[in-house]
């Protein structure tokens, strides 16, 4: 079956694509270096260079701005400085996204970024729908959050055009996977939601663990959605649909993960944990016992398919990751606005 027969998976898609307008971050006006100019780029500084694309000091600073408003988290220095590295990487990405969209000869009209930006508005409850004026009332400029949507759609329709088509299930993975469902009968799931804090270096744990630790507060404290705080600092599978893992057994996690979620209950925050090369926040949104009754082979075609989308849509970043000449420069000091 191709997974473009699946309206299911067309709706999933689309609504990726528009949370990770702000999940992915601001692409503030990021120009190659030629045109930047060598007055204006030692006036600005430099973060990044991607390619012929430079990434300013204002554009992190930016993009960080927005990240901690829509999580609802204080402009203070400790959050700004944790949350740089991500957000310099997620600019990085944007870049390499959008290069390959003009490589194939791929625009985003006017129109839909005012659509998508009108979505997120609606679909994110702000204030009269109006994510433009929200942004700016804020201090991050309208232009910079059109960039961003600019970038998300242009790396949107890179993936229907070179990697959808291509994406299959056949028949028989199906009924494997209708088989696996029927060993499971009996079993305890958890619907799961994660924050995936990366450890670049040995050296990040104990600052990512404080972190993690501030955060869980905040999330316990009501003062910050799970949803919001995994599109802005995760970098797992689901950052961009609010850290939304699905359905999950204990045998398809991490131990130490496993460990953790023994006898959870809905509603259960758990975290942080330390686990391979990332600091987790869990969030345990229900609980069930597998009842294969239930599955029904669309719902196993739309999970197949999406994942494979997903990571067939990761490959190609790190292909073009690699391919990339990348040159980062030092970081500055960050401001505390609180």
């Amino acid at each position: 079956m191709k997974l473009g027969g699946s309206m299911m998976i067309k709706w999933r898609l689309s609504r990726c694509v528009a949370l990770g307008i702000l999940a992915v971050g601001l692409t503030l006006g990021v120009v190659p270096v030629e045109a930047a100019g060598k007055a204006s780029v030692r006036e600005e500084g430099l973060a990044a260079v991607v390619n012929e694309a430079a990434i300013s000091q204002t554009d992190v600073t930016s993009r960080t701005s927005l990240a901690l408003l829509s999580a609802g988290l204080p402009k203070t220095a400790a959050m700004r400085a944790h949350l740089r590295p991500q957000v310099l990487q997620a600019l990085i990405d944007e870049q390499l996204q959008v290069q390959e969209a003009r490589r194939l000869g791929l625009n985003v009209s006017g129109e839909e970024i005012d659509g998508a930006i009108a979505r997120l508005g609606r679909e994110n409850h702000v204030p009269g729908d109006d994510l433009a004026a929200f942004v700016a009332k804020h201090d991050v400029p309208v232009a910079a959050l059109r960039a961003q949507a600019y970038a998300a759609l242009m790396w949107s329709k890179v993936v229907q055009r070179e990697i959808r088509p291509r994406v299959e299930v056949s028949d028989a993975e199906i009924d494997e996977a209708m088989a696996r469902a029927r060993a499971r009968a009996g079993q305890r799931e958890l619907l799961i939601s994660e924050i995936d804090l990366p450890l670049h270096t040995p050296s990040d744990e104990e600052s990512a663990l404080r972190f993690a630790r501030d955060l869980r507060d905040r999330l316990a404290a009501k003062e910050v959605s799970f949803s919001a705080a995994a599109q802005q600092f995760s970098r797992g599978a689901g950052a961009a649909l609010g850290g939304d893992l699905g359905w999950v057994q204990m045998n398809q996690m991490p131990p130490e993960l496993a460990k953790a979620l023994e006898g959870a209950e809905a509603g259960q925050l758990i975290g942080p944990v330390r686990a391979a090369s990332s600091v987790y926040l869990l969030g345990v949104r229900d609980v069930r016992v597998v009842d294969p009754s239930k599955v029904t082979r669309t719902e196993l075609l739309n999970a197949l398919g999406t994942e494979r989308l997903y990571l067939a849509a990761r490959r190609l970043l790190s292909d073009l990751r690699r391919a990339a000449w990348i040159a980062l420069k030092d970081a500055p000091a960050t401001r505390d606005d609180s």
